[in-house]
This record gives structure tokens, C-alpha cells and sequence, in this order.
């Protein structure tokens, strides 16, 4: 592989948007060219400058006429509908491998590629345990064709996946065997943390980093852990950094219980400063990469599994077994959130000492490098079955008719839950 393109929707701070930089600079050192082409320009500005140290940035709007305003819905839209030859034509010049992180990513990759003279390797990966097992209330034309074009990828072995339970989950819901799809680690740059002082550490503070919205719903469960033991007599403050279309809620539970004194909502977090902010605190709950850049600086990590509708975890990421860790399903017992941290608060020094080491030594599975060892892997995988870019075909038209009657039927109570999950307007999980 000498050039590959990932596509994304934007690079505003989150888990998969810091992956995109560390695998941008980590294929660039390789020897492999890497452009991002984004949906929307909004971005974080240092994540953006960093990116454009290791990739060629472009934008959706650049492909399409007429213009999109800078709106990124209008641009998905617009792209679904045409792009200019011409733009697609340089886009792609020199490329051999284009990579999609989610649903519409997915589609737009089906039109950017369709009538190129030569044939590219496709891949894909699985980044939320929900993306692709799309509703079926309601099978539009859009919903389908997006079951068809992720089935047709997965049968084939393009899918990456970054555990099991969830490439058995996917696999039970298309009805397909994925067991050529490879499962990978998610990737951290393990030289970018250091490990932290266990000394200077107050076990007191509890942390949390990342986007607060719907399904990381331990943002809203982990609260009640801290009225548990505020109200036990434990002493803990709660520090969460992050914003997203949950804050309100999380603004509500804490005003419902009372502890407006110990949880501080900082808002977002420059990510240079993530091992500032952790330096001091006792542990870290999340999920995502959140957790394992927390684990890898000794900061024992508390397990938020997505979508889980109450406050049980499976616990401590470096009692987990393989690289699974937040995802519904794991065969791994689960306790309150509580029972964990006063666990960890009955440690002796020693004993926490161990623990934020055992936390090191899980982190190491987690390396970028290890993640691109696999992805290059695949690749010639792909490349000894003269794997192209044959895909089922799409309608552009009728998409976009049936993705804007999902959006549209929201108000009469129609909606199968589409554009809320997938869409990328304001209302996304995204």
C-alpha cells in the first residue's frame, strides 16, 4: 500500500477523530501517503494541525457543485447525488486503499468509487457497537441499501472489528459468517504517556474524559455511584470533561441528586492536556480510547459500557481479557459502578501501586503500532485476492429521497430511528 484515503464526517474531538491522527502519523512513517477526506470543516483546530503534519486533508464540499455553504448536511446530500469527475479523479489519484468509519462514510465511498478505471481495496471498521446493525421497523431504501453495502463488505472480509462480541453481535444480525474479518486493537501512541507518579495521587478524585452523548450512557449512571458513596461518607469528587447532546441530562441527574458541591463539569479539554487533567486522579471511567490513554499513564480505568441502561460495569479495563472492553455482551461478571471504586479506595499503597501498573501493562496491547501491523495485514490480504472496489449498485436519487423522508417523518412519529443514529445533523449520535 502506497496511499490510502480514510473517510470520515469531521474531525471535531472524540475517539475516532484523535485515531485518524495517530493512524495518519503512524502510516506516515511507514511510507504510506494518507488523505482524509471530511464531510464537515468544523474541527478542532489543534487536531486539525496535526493531522495536516502526517495527511492531505480534503473536503466533501470541494467535490460537489453547486456549493453547500459550508453546511455538511447539504454536502452528504449533494454528494450522494454527484460529485465532479474531475475532483473525484484527483481525490483518488495515486490511492490504492480508501477506509470508511460509519454509515454514510460507507455510501459515499459507493459513489466517490463508482466507474474508476482502476480497482481500490475497500475496507471498514466497526467503531460503535451499534453502527451497522441497522432498524428494521421500517426496511426503507436506504436503511436496506446500507445493510446490502455493509453485508457485501463484511462477507468479503473488509470489516475491521475491535472485539469479538461485537463481530459475533454484527455477524447473528446480517446472518453472515464474519470470521475473515480481522479483529484489531484500537491503537493508542504508547509514547505519548508516560506513566504517572502513584505517589501524588488523590484517590478521591474520580475522572471522566470524552463526548457526553446518548449511548455513553455511564455519563448518567456513574452519578449514582457518587451519591452512593457521598452519602456512605466517602468524600469523592467527580470531575467530567466533554460536552455533547446528553450535558442536559447530566446536568438534571446531578441537580436530582443533590451534588452540585462535588461534580464539576469542566466542558471540553484541549486533548494535549490529557495527562495533565488525569496526573492527580485516583481513576478514569469511560470508554473508547479515553480509557486506554488513561490506562497506559497508570491511571486505573473504570470500564463505561455503551448503552448499558444502568450502572454495572464489568470493572477495571486490566481485568478484561483480549482487546473487548466496553461493549454490552462480554462474558465478564458485572457489579455497580460503586463496589468498584470503594474497591479501589481500600487499597493500600502498595496495592493501588499495583494496580495503576497492572493498568500499564494492559495499555501495551493497545499500540498503534500493533493496530497497523494488522490493517497492512489485511491489505495484502485484499491485494493476493484481487480484491477491487465491485460493490452492489446504488441509487443516488432514490437514497437521498428516502434518507430525507427518514428525517422528514420525524414529526409525525414515523421515524425507524435512522437519521438520530446515523444522520449528521445536530440530532446524531455523532
Amino acid at each position: 500500500m502506497k496511499c490510502i484515503l480514510l473517510v470520515h464526517g469531521s474531525l471535531q474531538m472524540g475517539g475516532v477523530e484523535t485515531l485518524l491522527v495517530r493512524l495518519a502519523r503512524e502510516f506516515s512513517a511507514r511510507g504510506v501517503a494518507v488523505r482524509v477526506l471530511l464531510f464537515g470543516r468544523a474541527a478542532d483546530p489543534r487536531l486539525l494541525a496535526e493531522l495536516k503534519q502526517y495527511a492531505v486533508v480534503a473536503y466533501l464540499d470541494e467535490l460537489i457543485s453547486p456549493p453547500s455553504f459550508g453546511d455538511a448536511r447539504l454536502a452528504v446530500l449533494a454528494g450522494l447525488l454527484s460529485m465532479r469527475p474531475a475532483a473525484k479523479r484527483r481525490l483518488l489519484d495515486g490511492v490504492q486503499h480508501v477506509h470508511f468509519t460509519e454509515s454514510l462514510t460507507m455510501m459515499l465511498c459507493a459513489r466517490l468509487l463508482e466507474c474508476t478505471e482502476t480497482p481500490l481495496r475497500v475496507t471498514g471498521g466497526v467503531y460503535s457497537q451499534y453502527e451497522f446493525v441497522y432498524p428494521s421497523l421500517r426496511p426503507s431504501y436506504c436503511v436496506s441499501s446500507l445493510a446490502r453495502h455493509f453485508a457485501f463488505h463484511a462477507a468479503t472480509g473488509r470489516i475491521l472489528f475491535f472485539g469479538g462480541v461485537v463481530r459475533k453481535l454484527v455477524g447473528e444480525h446480517i446472518g453472515r459468517d464474519l470470521s475473515a474479518c480481522p479483529i484489531l486493537p484500537i491503537g493508542i501512541d504508547l509514547k505519548r504517556h508516560v506513566a504517572r507518579d502513584p505517589g501524588r495521587v488523590r484517590r478521591m478524585k474520580l475522572v471522566a474524559i470524552g463526548r457526553i452523548t446518548g449511548f455513553k450512557s455511564y455519563n448518567i449512571h456513574f452519578l449514582t455511584a457518587v451519591a452512593q458513596l457521598r452519602r456512605a461518607g466517602v468524600p469523592v469528587e467527580y470531575h467530567v470533561y466533554g460536552e455533547g447532546d446528553a450535558i442536559g441530562g447530566v446536568r438534571r441527574r446531578i441537580d436530582e441528586l443533590g451534588l452540585a458541591s462535588c461534580v464539576h463539569l469542566h466542558g471540553n479539554v484541549d486533548y494535549n492536556r490529557f495527562a495533565e487533567v488525569i496526573a492527580d486522579a485516583g481513576l478514569l471511567v469511560g470508554s473508547g480510547t479515553a480509557l486506554l490513554e488513561a490506562a497506559a499513564c497508570g491511571v486505573p480505568a473504570l470500564i463505561g459500557i455503551e448503552a448499558q441502561p444502568d450502572d454495572r460495569s464489568y470493572g477495571f479495563l486490566h481485568e478484561m481479557e483480549g482487546f473487548a472492553y466496553h461493549e454490552q455482551g462480554i462474558d465478564h461478571p458485572l457489579t455497580p459502578f460503586a463496589e468498584h471504586v470503594e474497591r479501589m479506595l481500600a487499597l493500600d499503597d502498595e496495592g493501588y501501586r499495583r494496580m495503576c501498573e497492572a493498568s500499564v501493562r494492559k495499555a501495551q496491547q493497545y499500540s498503534i503500532e500493533r493496530l497497523v501491523d494488522g490493517w497492512l495485514a489485511l491489505d495484502e490480504r485484499l491485494v493476493a485476492a484481487g480484491s477491487g472496489n465491485a460493490a452492489p449498485g446504488l441509487s443516488g436519487p432514490r437514497f437521498v429521497a428516502s434518507l430525507l423522508w427518514e428525517r422528514l417523518a420525524l414529526p409525525l412519529g414515523l421515524d425507524s430511528g435512522f437519521w438520530r443514529r446515523f444522520g449528521p445533523g445536530p440530532d446524531s449520535k455523532r
